[in-house]
Parts: C-alpha cells; sequence; structure tokens
C-alpha cells in the first residue's frame, strides 16, 4: 500500500507541475503577443488574467468530480483537454482568439483542487499534512515556466524580434513542439559543455 501512496504524490505531483506550467504561460508567451498585437495595457492585463480567471472558477466543480470519480481520471481528462487550446495557440492571429485560448488553457488552473483532494485520499489523517506539502512543490511549476520560456526568448534574439515584426505566423512556425524540444536540448547542451 505504501508504495501505491508516493506513487500517486509523485505521479499527482508532476503533473502539478506541468498543469501550473501551462496555467501561468500566458504571462510570459504574452509579452511577445502584446508587441506582436500591438496590445494596449488593459489587453494584455485580461489577456494574462483569463487563465487564472478560468482556474478559479473550475476549481469547485473539479473538486466535486474528483470526489465523485477519483483524481486519476479527473486529472488524465483536466491535462487532456488542454492540449487543443495549447496547440490552437501557434494558431492565434488576433486578440481573440489567444483570448479564447486562454480561457480553456486556464481549466489547469483547477489541478490543485485535483490533486490536493486525490492526493489526501491515499493517506491517513496524520500523514495527510505531509503527502499535500510534498505535492505543493507543483506550485514551480509556475516558475519553471517563467525559466524556460524566457530562456529561450532570451538565448534567441531573432526569436523575439520576429515575434514582435511577425506575430502568430512566426511563433506557429518556431513554437511547435518539435522545435521547442530541439531548442531545451541545444540549451541543457551547451549548460554542459560550460
Amino acid at each position: 500500500m505504501q508504495y501505491k501512496q508516493w506513487s500517486v504524490v509523485a505521479a499527482s505531483t508532476i503533473s502539478f507541475t506541468v498543469c501550473f506550467m501551462v496555467w501561468m504561460m500566458f504571462a510570459v508567451i504574452g509579452i511577445p503577443i502584446k508587441a506582436a498585437l500591438n496590445l494596449n495595457e488593459t489587453q494584455f492585463g485580461i489577456l494574462v488574467a483569463m487563465p487564472v480567471l478560468t482556474g478559479s472558477l473550475i476549481r469547485l466543480p473539479l473538486g466535486m468530480w474528483t470526489d465523485r470519480y477519483g483524481g486519476r481520471i479527473v486529472f488524465f481528462i483536466l491535462m487532456l483537454s488542454t492540449v487543443v487550446p495549447i496547440w490552437m495557440i501557434s494558431w492565434g492571429t488576433e486578440f481573440w482568439h489567444f483570448l479564447v485560448t486562454g480561457l480553456f488553457v486556464g481549466v489547469a488552473g483547477g489541478s490543485f483542487t485535483v490533486g490536493i483532494a486525490y492526493c489526501a485520499r491515499w493517506f491517513p489523517r496524520h500523514r495527510q499534512g505531509l503527502a499535500m506539502g510534498i505535492f505543493g512543490v507543483g506550485n514551480t511549476g509556475a516558475a519553471v515556466t517563467k525559466l524556460v520560456a524566457d530562456g529561450l526568448l532570451a538565448r534567441d534574439p531573432e526569436l523575439s524580434r520576429r515575434l514582435a515584426e511577425h506575430g502568430s505566423a512566426d511563433v506557429r512556425a518556431r513554437f511547435s513542439l518539435e522545435r521547442m524540444a530541439d531548442d531545451v536540448e541545444a540549451l541543457y547542451r551547451r549548460a554542459l559543455s560550460r
């Protein structure tokens, strides 16, 4: 039983970290989007706030579904439901495109509620604090997004310039999953060679 308990905590923490990375993504990629679409401060604020709003509002239903159907299936559906909106970001060309995708990407913010309810169920009351504390480490996903996305933009000034000049068509070409993986691998190799 103990192996299963800790595997639930580990898998939930990793999932939560990924969800928080996705949830806070607009805080970083919103800056080049702002430049590409010539957004004012209010529009930029709405763009960045959209996923946070959705994530906050979806927590109650996700908590109820976790109690009813179990954390594993709710986490799986939650993560799966964000894949299409993430992909659709690369096709955005207008402000409203990014607002709509931000609305749906924000569902990932509800992962906190799913994981807390799921992890707590696997532990006796006197061990729940430890399990939920470990799970809470997934909050670092927001920082990981900042570090990775900012690092990619900072290491490639040409990308930042193209984002500002050409907008989403270039984002689509450059930020495909395949190219992003290549960039992360290149950064990793450079770090190792130092």
